[in-house]
């Protein structure tokens, strides 16, 4: 585990809701520290889904996700079963904070997300029109509803 003096943060730290931008390409908002912490077992072990998951909080702060462990650890043979059976998981997370407040900067991170995986994106609606969207937000909870 690491130390709390290296600045690492809690999830309950952060003001919510947040949004997550995962190894994935995806963008997920999450409403309370519960929804940030539970996924389901493939996209924990499989998809390694909060191995550098970057983070906006409702106030336009970034983190980073450090240190991702199951709640409850589980004995392998349970292990398997809960990705047989794709069972959701609680998680604990330690985050580190990246900078200042900006929507400006959140703006562009989520622009740039959607640049490395336009054919998801373009499945929902054209990449110029997301884009439009994300620049016309003049706050955080709107950048975070266009994902709702």
């Amino acid at each position: 585990m690491v130390s709390e003096s290296a600045g690492l943060v809690e999830p309950k730290d952060l003001t919510f809701p947040v949004l997550c931008l995962s190894r994935d390409f995806s963008v997920v908002p999450a409403r309370d520290p519960e929804g940030l912490c539970r996924c389901n077992a493939l996209a924990f072990w499989r998809n390694q889904y909060y191995q550098d998951l970057q983070i906006f909080d409702s106030t336009g702060s970034a983190y980073t996700v450090v240190e991702a462990q199951l709640r409850h650890p589980m004995p392998s043979a349970r292990r398997f079963l809960a990705r047989l059976i794709n069972q959701s998981l609680s998680v604990e997370l330690r985050l580190r904070a990246e900078g200042p407040s900006s929507l400006a900067e959140a703006k562009e991170r989520v622009s740039e997300w959607l640049d490395k995986a336009p054919e998801f994106w373009e499945a929902a609606d054209d990449l110029d029109e997301w884009k439009r969207r994300i620049l016309a937000c003049e706050t955080m909870a709107d950048l975070i509803a266009v994902f709702e």
